[in-house]
């Protein structure tokens, strides 16, 4: 039969995007889509829309970014250290050069 498990596929887009992002052969465009993919699927997995948003930082997208990485903090865990890095990260965002803002690590990955 056939499955509805949102949950599940999120996690395995996530994965792909994951594979494809620091692979041994870095596909980009590839990530952005398997991460929007997943994000469709479970809004709520913060840690991917700090993946999206490093794309767009690295791109010097603005909008895009700044979007990420506060739907990010929108679905963060009440959790201080995360929720800050979030926070001062938009602000940098909004209020510098692109070019000189470090992406923010995957506490997911950690």
């Amino acid at each position: 039969g056939t499955f509805y498990l949102p949950g599940e596929a999120a996690s395995g887009f996530y994965w792909r995007g994951i594979n494809e992002l620091y692979g041994t052969t870095p596909n980009e465009r590839e990530a952005e889509t398997a991460f929007r993919r997943s994000v469709e699927l479970d809004p709520t997995a913060y840690f991917v829309y700090i993946q999206l948003g490093n794309i767009y930082l690295q791109r010097g997208i603005r909008e895009q970014c700044v979007k990420a990485y506060s739907d990010a903090l929108r679905y963060a865990p009440d959790e201080a250290r995360i929720r800050s890095t979030l926070e001062d990260q938009v602000q940098r965002v909004l209020h510098k050069s692109l070019a000189g803002i470090a992406p923010l690590r995957d506490p997911y990955m950690e």
